[in-house]
């Protein structure tokens, strides 16, 4: 799907294109948990979708019920993260020099030839580091895996929760450990690998040559373009859109906002919000210091082998793991165990995006601080807070996001007395109140939304004005 996504925006136009690319937010941003309650509304038993067919051919039973099983965990996360490799591999496409293909078409080479022996090898890295990305977020999968699974069906991160929630073996959840993270660390060095090969063929230029529109591709093109616009607003569009449908018409009955009052009257829900954004602020505000403080650091000794480290950190490292830790260590969770669990997970996020702006400082202007400025206090208030003051906000709102979006940490901690917006609507969709869930999902996923959309006024900004 990402592939196929990539080669319509990257070689077409069609209305819509930006809003497509942009679904790269969604798996970054929106938590996996309001994706399952998404999939379960349209998918499930009692979704919409068999509800319809039930209605229509007066069926007894659900037609489908693939949803809790092996085949549903990899159509759950297959279209939740396709966005992804959509994303990464239209931004390769269309960000190498395409002197190339030019050559071979005024040599007489057809566009499929030129496609197989020319442009998929450019943009393989793309496709092979995206992929591995994927891998790395469906490896460490904890929430959609516990939900989702069949029955006698695990993972590892799950064996490795289910070890330390229940203390049954030190040395199991210490094999389990390591064996995830040895994986890791291997798909991780060829993510490294794939991207720096994707540096070493990729040119500085832009395609800016005007796109064809699909109303004038070939009768093939259009078929398979439709047939992929229908996939993706039933398998993607779909399931988030039910998330407000379930809040509001429970159970296929008349608008009601009940569901909603019945979540924000209870005590727990003004408790759980703020906790929500305590943590979220102070996992944002730790992160983005240390990244930046970091990225710093690295980039005035242009360290690259020390940057790749740090920026691949976060790949390697189970959060159940993360929270095991640190209840050996402190006896028992409590908030500021959950902030520094999350920082430590969160701020090689805030550390790549810090220095990848760094990276974009021209030279002269470098120079030009070390000139004007004096002592290192005075170089970092006026000359690189002020340049980097956009990726520190955008570094700061995604940490918060994040964080926000987390039920595994608080669910690991088990902190007493103590609760987020994830951790209520993860125990929602438990005790299958799915309409609870779905409202309680609904503002979590508007207060993440909104995280994203401020951090991404702040890229704009830092694109329309430059340095």
């Amino acid at each position: 799907m990402g592939l196929t996504g990539s080669f319509f925006t990257a070689r077409r136009s069609f209305p819509f294109k930006k809003l497509l690319l942009s679904f790269q937010a969604i798996p970054l941003c929106i938590p996996s948990l309001i994706a399952i309650l998404g999939y379960v509304s349209a998918f499930g038993m009692q979704g919409i979708f068999n509800s319809v067919l039930m209605k229509l051919f007066k069926l007894e039973e659900p037609p489908f019920n693939f949803l809790y099983s092996l085949k549903g965990l990899v159509f759950v996360q297959g279209f939740y993260n396709f966005p992804i490799i959509l994303k990464s591999v239209h931004d390769s496409w269309m960000g190498g020099s395409t002197r190339l293909e030019k050559a071979a078409r005024l040599l007489g080479a057809g566009e499929k030839r030129i496609f197989f022996t020319i442009t998929l090898f450019r943009i393989l890295p793309a496709i092979c580091s995206s992929a591995i990305i994927v891998f790395l977020f469906c490896f460490f999968s904890f929430i959609i895996v516990l939900l989702f699974a069949p029955p006698l069906f695990s993972t590892l991160e799950v064996e490795l929760y289910l070890c330390t929630k229940f203390l049954t073996s030190n040395q199991r959840a210490l094999i389990l450990a390591l064996t995830e993270s040895l994986t890791a660390l291997l798909f991780v060095f060829l993510f490294a690998v794939l991207e720096q090969k994707g540096k070493k063929n990729r040119e500085n230029t832009e395609n800016k040559e005007e796109l064809e529109s699909i109303k004038g591709a070939p009768a093939i093109e259009k078929f398979f373009y439709i047939l992929y616009i229908f996939l993706i607003t039933i398998c993607f569009i779909l399931p988030f859109l039910m998330i407000g449908i379930k809040a509001f018409f429970p159970l296929q009955s008349s608008f009601t906002i009940t569901k909603f009052l019945w979540v924000i009257k209870r005590p727990v829900f003004y408790k759980s919000l703020l906790s929500s954004l305590y943590t979220g602020f102070f996992t944002g505000l730790l992160s983005t210091l240390l990244g930046f403080f970091t990225a710093l650091s690295v980039f005035k000794n242009k360290n690259s082998s020390m940057a790749k480290v740090i920026s691949f950190l976060p790949m390697t490292i189970s959060s159940v793991l993360v929270g095991f830790i640190f209840l050996k260590i402190f006896r028992k969770g409590n908030p500021y165990t959950l902030i520094i669990s999350q920082t430590i997970l969160y701020w090689p996020y805030a550390f790549r995006t810090c220095l990848n702006f760094l990276g974009k400082i021209p030279l002269s202007l470098l120079q030009a601080g070390e000139l004007f400025t004096s002592g290192k206090a005075e170089r970092l208030i006026r000359f690189y807070l002020p340049l980097e003051k956009r990726a520190v906000f955008s570094s700061f709102f995604f940490c918060f996001a994040l964080s926000i979006g987390d039920a595994t940490l608080p669910l690991v901690l088990s902190i007493r007395g103590f609760s987020t917006l994830a951790l209520d609507t993860m125990r929602y969709s438990s005790a299958y109140r799915f309409s609870e869930a779905s409202a309680s999902a609904l503002i979590l996923f508007l207060l993440t939304a909104l995280l994203y959309f401020l951090k991404s006024i702040f890229e704009n900004k830092q694109k329309e004005g430059g340095r």
